[in-house]
């Protein structure tokens, strides 16, 4: 329930604090003293389009907010967006709009974006406006409004429906994938097994290229090696022509220190230093010697290590890889040509997968369709005989329900309203053949027959009962009295039969001072309520007129109890 709207510097308004009621909240006012202002204002704030034209003469900016009281519904439904600020009983929304042309939306004094205050708006209020009053030409719009009639029932049909769709659509995408990637493996199938066979054929190890580099170097220098060691072999242990060897010479300095040690005992510890050095010299010198007899050049071992060495590096300049990475590439052909072989049983499994989903969105879809009917035929029903307590006696209503063939979230359906006002007429579609005044009408009714389903609390009616009056309006009272048992009413009206009727009367008045035009809104008692209703019938005796707005009150009052 809205149960204050603030507005400030708003087109004619300066400054204005409105408080409204549970049940039928009426505003009226002489032609073009600005009841359309207010439904602007209250649109602003809901998250319809700003524009600079809304600022006051004069004004950097205007502020539009509201205070909505919140039921345990509400409550459920704002908790998914994530307000988990939102006090157990009120929700506080405003907009401002500035001369600079930023506008800046808050929901309990946070900042939003302007599309999260349109979410929360939509759960608190429903304007129901010439523009509104269009929609429901639309068959998007009729569809919707066939779904709310129906309710949790459709409801519950149109999510497994929808649920379903999501998940062919996502195999449906599998399959396409699959069969792309299927495609263009086999365009270069046999590229790719070309190149598996080449690199498998080579046999490449990692590390190998630098063990072959390794023995070339090796290979090359043998002959050098082999003397080299047969050299330091000589040096160390055999000698070298008349000059005695390292391990003779330390031989010779052993004995000595041996025969030192005898008379001085602190020798032996370098005595065993050199010994040890003896047998160290001993264990190089034959080594050296086994070396350089191993050492042998082989031609042909050379010519077979660079020719392996030239295969090497040929598959490396071919595949701009290193070896390491060639044997990475073949893992990945070998995986993508298992892949293809594989490929036709997945994708008859995918297949398998779609029809059985298909099977179920089409039973489901089906299901929904024949809902749809059952509810159509009952919103036809209703809405007649809505129709007709609001003087459009002759009035027909057909909800057509008709099935595409092609199943989108929404189910196979098409619905279109069929309707005719005058006896006699075809049924044609509903925005071919009704008139403003008719759409009104008709959207009142449908609020009607949806009263007890319709979750929204707020309903705003802008001018419902434009060119109509006499005792059809007060039908149209009726029904708005009738839909303030279920939601708060906030209503533009011109006619006095629908202001009788009200909880709240609010007269709206442009005054002049000091040269400035300002549109101010007054709460009425219930003796100026009459007064009010009194202008509104019109007619010369004022006191006439004042007997009759009583008993259009009294009339209403007794409709109410």
């Amino acid at each position: 329930m809205l149960r204050q709207l603030s507005i400030e510097n708003f087109a004619l308004i300066d400054k204005l604090t409105l408080e409204f009621g549970p049940g039928l909240n009426v505003l009226t006012g002489e032609t073009g003293a600005g009841k359309s202002i207010i439904i602007d204002a209250i649109g602003l704030l809901l998250g319809s389009r700003a524009s600079q034209d809304f600022l006051r003469s004069g004004s950097e900016k205007a502020v539009v907010s509201g205070v909505f009281e919140l039921n345990s519904e509400i409550r459920e439904k704002l908790a998914p967006l994530g307000l988990d600020d939102v006090d157990d009983d009120f929700i506080f929304l405003s907009r401002e709009l500035s001369l600079t042309g930023k506008n800046v939306c808050r929901v309990n004094g946070k900042i939003v974006p302007l599309s999260m205050l349109k979410k929360i708006s939509s759960l608190l209020v429903d304007i129901c406006g010439q523009h509104e009053y269009q929609k429901i030409s639309s068959p998007a719009q009729q569809l919707t409004i066939l779904d709310e009639f129906g309710g949790e029932e459709i409801y519950k049909l149109k999510n497994e429906v929808a649920e379903n769709f999501r998940k062919l659509k996502k195999i449906e995408k599998k399959i396409v994938d699959m069969q792309n990637k299927r495609e263009e493996y086999l365009k270069k199938q046999d590229f790719l097994q070309y190149q598996l066979e080449e690199i498998n054929a080579a046999q490449l190890k990692e590390g190998e290229e630098e063990e072959i580099e390794k023995e070339i170097k090796i290979l090359s220098g043998a002959e050098f090696l082999a003397g080299e060691s047969a050299k330091i072999y000589g040096l160390l242990f055999a000698g070298e022509n008349e000059f005695p060897s390292a391990y003779d010479m330390i031989g010779s300095a052993v004995e000595s220190l041996r025969a030192m040690s005898a008379y001085d005992g602190s020798l032996e510890e370098k005595l065993k230093i050199l010994e040890d050095i003896m047998y160290t010299l001993q264990d190089v010198a034959h080594f050296m010697r086994d070396y350089g007899e191993s050492k042998e050049y082989n031609p042909e071992r050379l010519r077979q290590l660079e020719e392996r060495l030239t295969v090497i590096n040929r598959l490396k300049q071919k595949y701009k890889r290193s070896v390491e990475e060639i044997l990475q590439y073949r893992d990945e052909i070998a995986a993508s040509l298992d892949e293809l072989y594989f490929s036709d049983e997945t994708l008859k499994k995918f297949k398998e997968e779609k029809e059985k989903i298909l099977k179920v969105l089409i039973s489901k879809a089906q299901e929904l369709e024949k809902l749809r009917i059952f509810f159509g035929k009952k919103l036809s029903s209703e809405l007649e005989k809505t129709l007709r307590e609001l003087e459009m006696k002759d009035s027909r209503f057909v909800v057509k329900v008709e099935n595409t063939e092609e199943i989108n979230e929404q189910g196979m359906n098409n619905v279109e309203f069929l309707f005719s006002a005058n006896p006699g007429e075809p049924l044609k579609s509903l925005s071919k053949v009704a008139s403003g005044g008719e759409l009104s009408r008709l959207m009142l009714a449908l609020k009607s027959v949806q009263a007890k389903k319709d979750s929204v609390p707020v309903l705003i009616f802008d001018e419902v009962d434009a060119g109509i009056g006499g005792s059809t309006a007060f039908k149209i009272g009726e029904k708005i009295a009738f839909l303030s048992q279920f939601h708060q009413i906030i209503c533009v009206t011109h006619s006095p039969q629908v202001a009788a009727f009200s909880h709240q009367h609010f007269e709206i008045v442009k005054e002049v001072k000091n040269n400035r035009t300002t549109t101010n809104v007054i709460p009425l008692s219930s003796e100026e309520s009459i007064r009010e209703i009194a202008r509104m019938l019109g007619g010369k005796d004022k006191d006439t007129a004042v007997e009759h707005a009583k008993r259009l009150v009294c009339e209403a009052r007794l409709y109410r109890i």
